[in-house]
C-alpha cells in the first residue's frame, strides 16, 4: 500500500517513545512482529476497508487478527494517534497562502444497529441521529487545519466556535486579522416563520463574537432579498473542501461507521487525515 513513509516513522517514534517513558520492568514479553508491520496493517485496513479478521489472509501479516486490532486499541488509549494528528495539523498550518480559512462539514452514516456504535448509539432508522457530522477548517493552500466531530442532528453554524477555539489551542497567532468563509448552512439557524428576525441576531452575534475574540471578519452568502449584503472576498478556492472530502473517501473504511466502537472510528479517521496531510506536504517538494 502506498501510504507517507515519514507519517510511518513519526508514528513509530511516538509508539517507542512511549515505551521508554512507561516501561515498569525491563522483563516483558516481546513483540512477534516488528511495530513497522503492525502500523502496516492499521493502514491497510484504512485504505482497502476490509475487516480485521480478514488480514491474516493477506501477506505479510502472519499474527492472528486481535493481535493486531489490540495494537491499535493500545495505540487509542495511549493517545499516540491524537499526538500524531496534533502534529500534522502544526505542520498543516505552516502552508498558507493568505489569511483566508475555509469551514465545511458532511455526515458519515453508520449502518448498525443499537448494539453497534453511532454517535448516541441509536437505532439505525433515525438517520439523523446515528449519523456523524465531521466539520473541518481548512486554509487557503488546501491544508486542513482542524477538525471536529458530532452528531449530525445539529446546525452547522454551532461548531464554528468549536473548530476556531481548537485552531488557536495549537496555533496562537494564526487567527489574527483572518477571514473565515462559509457556505450557506453558515449564515443562519433553520427556526419557525415567527422568529426570522431571532436568525439573524444568531448570525450577527456570531459575527461579532468572533471578530471580538478572535479578530476574524465571518463572511458566508447573504441572500438575494437581504438588507444587508454581507461582502465576501474575491476568492474562487471555495471548491477546495468538497475536493478534501473526496480524497478522504478514498480510505473505505471510514465511508460509514463499521467499528464495533465509535472511538475507534474517530481514531482512524484522524489517521487518514495525517496521511492526507503529509502526501499534501511531499508533493510540494517533489
Amino acid at each position: 500500500m502506498n501510504f507517507n513513509s515519514t507519517l510511518k516513522q513519526i508514528m513509530i517514534k511516538l509508539i517507542e517513545e512511549y515505551k521508554e517513558t512507561h516501561k515498569k520492568s525491563t522483563q516483558g514479553r516481546h513483540l512477534k512482529e516488528s511495530l513497522e508491520n503492525y502500523v502496516d496493517s492499521f493502514f491497510y485496513v484504512l485504505k482497502t476497508g476490509c475487516n480485521w479478521n480478514i488480514l491474516p489472509s493477506f501477506k505479510n501479516f502472519n499474527l492472528h487478527f486481535s493481535s493486531y486490532n489490540k495494537k491499535f486499541n493500545e495505540l487509542k488509549k495511549n493517545e499516540i494517534i491524537d499526538q500524531l494528528l496534533n502534529i500534522s495539523l502544526i505542520l498543516s498550518s505552516y502552508y498558507n497562502k493568505t489569511n483566508n480559512y475555509f469551514i465545511d462539514s458532511t455526515t458519515i452514516k453508520n449502518l448498525k444497529s443499537l448494539k453497534s456504535s453511532g454517535f448516541l448509539g441509536h437505532s439505525y432508522k433515525i438517520k439523523t441521529k446515528l449519523s456523524t457530522k465531521v466539520t473541518i477548517l481548512i486554509n487557503d493552500n488546501g491544508f486542513l487545519v482542524s477538525i471536529h466531530y458530532s452528531k449530525s442532528s445539529d446546525h452547522d453554524i454551532k461548531f464554528v466556535i468549536l473548530c476556531v477555539t481548537k485552531f488557536k489551542k495549537i496555533n496562537e497567532n494564526k487567527l489574527n486579522k483572518s477571514v473565515l468563509i462559509g457556505d450557506k448552512g453558515y449564515h443562519f439557524l433553520p427556526c419557525a416563520r415567527n422568529v426570522s428576525a431571532l436568525c439573524r441576531n444568531i448570525s450577527n452575534k456570531l459575527k461579532n463574537h468572533l471578530k471580538l475574540s478572535f479578530n476574524i471578519n465571518y463572511c458566508y452568502p447573504s441572500r438575494s432579498n437581504s438588507k444587508n449584503n454581507n461582502s465576501m472576498p474575491n476568492n474562487h478556492s471555495r471548491f477546495i473542501n468538497e475536493q478534501i472530502f473526496f480524497w478522504i473517501n478514498n480510505y473505505k473504511r471510514i465511508l460509514s461507521i463499521n467499528e464495533k466502537y465509535y472511538s475507534n472510528f474517530v481514531s482512524l479517521y484522524n489517521l487518514a487525515v495525517c496521511d492526507l496531510i503529509f502526501k499534501k506536504i511531499d508533493k510540494m517538494y517533489t
